[in-house]
Order: C-alpha cells, then structure tokens, then sequence
C-alpha cells in the first residue's frame, strides 16, 4: 500500500506543479494562503494511516500539540457545525503542521480540479480563477481522471469505507493501524 499511495502522491504532485507552471501568477498557493484549510473534508482509512504513522516520527511535544488542536477541532465541530472550519493541523504561522503527510485532497487544492464524478464541472479556488471564469482544460479531464481511477482502485484495495477527518486521523492511537 505504501508504495501506491506514494506513486499516487507523486502523480498529484506533478500534476500541481504542471497547473502551476501552467496558470503560472494566478496561483496564490503558498505559505500563509489558507483558504483551502478551512474548507470540510474527510479523507479515507488509507490517507489517515499515513497520517497517523507520519505523527510517529515527531517529538512527543509536537505530536501533543497537534492532538490538543485536533481535540479542539472535533469540540468545535460537534456544538456548532460551521461550514468553514480551521482544519487542525493548520499551525500559528499559516502552514501545515502535517505537509509531509498532508492528504491527496490538500495536494490538489488550489489547481483547477476535475472530477469524472462531476463531467460538467471544473472546479477551482475562487482566490486562483474568478467564479464564472473560462479555464483552459487542456490536459486536466485526461490527467485527473487517471488520478482519480488510480485514487479510487488503492481505496478499493486498503480502505474500510470508514471516512475520517484529519483532526481524527491526529487523534489515533500511535501504534494503530500502521
């Protein structure tokens, strides 16, 4: 498994980095920009493994702070349900407390994302592309689309169907599921 989510990883990555290079100033992603970080999303079993086995390298004082913030997180999250919530491994300095293990979802932010799910639809960061604005598609259906069948056969193949969020993920027990 850990070979195909790092290929898969790899894939995202490249493909970011094509958009970038692509759409070039119009891309706002870099430290600090946090818009994309207060989005909801979970992710699958597979993604929070590598989370959770990523924690285990830290020292017990950084991986505390980023339970305390996912504690926090999951409080917020049940009284009082806001669309838009600080993900918990967002730190003070507006980076990722996690990038390293960061999600595939979290990987693809900020790029113009196309998902066969969605033919019709060609999503984007409304800081990146204006809402309404026409996007060059070139290359995205066919790329994306490989992402996605890859992303969907390695959860076929490891996940539980369970969906997590990051702020669970930072909560598993450090020896569970490695």
């Amino acid at each position: 498994m850990k070979q195909e989510l790092v290929q898969l990883t790899e894939l995202v990555e490249a493909e970011f980095a094509r958009n970038q290079a692509r759409f070039g100033s119009r891309m706002q992603c870099r430290l600090g920009c946090t818009d994309c970080c207060h989005h909801r999303f979970d992710i699958d079993t597979t993604e929070a493994r590598r989370i959770a086995a990523w924690l285990r390298s830290l020292p017990d004082g950084a991986r505390q702070t980023l339970r305390v913030r996912a504690e926090a997180y999951q409080r917020e999250a049940v009284l009082g349900c806001p669309a838009r919530l600080k993900c918990a491994a967002l730190d003070d300095s507006g980076g990722c407390a996690i990038y390293p293990a960061r999600p595939l979802v979290c990987r693809m932010f900020g790029m113009p994302i196309y998902n066969p799910r969605e033919p019709a639809r060609l999503k984007a960061c409304e800081l990146n592309f204006r809402p309404g604005e026409a996007i060059d598609a070139d290359g995205i259906v066919e790329r994306q689309t490989e992402i996605h069948r890859q992303w969907d056969a390695l959860k076929a193949k490891y996940s539980d169907g369970r969906r997590w969020t990051v702020a669970e993920a930072l909560r598993m027990e450090p020896d569970a599921h490695s």
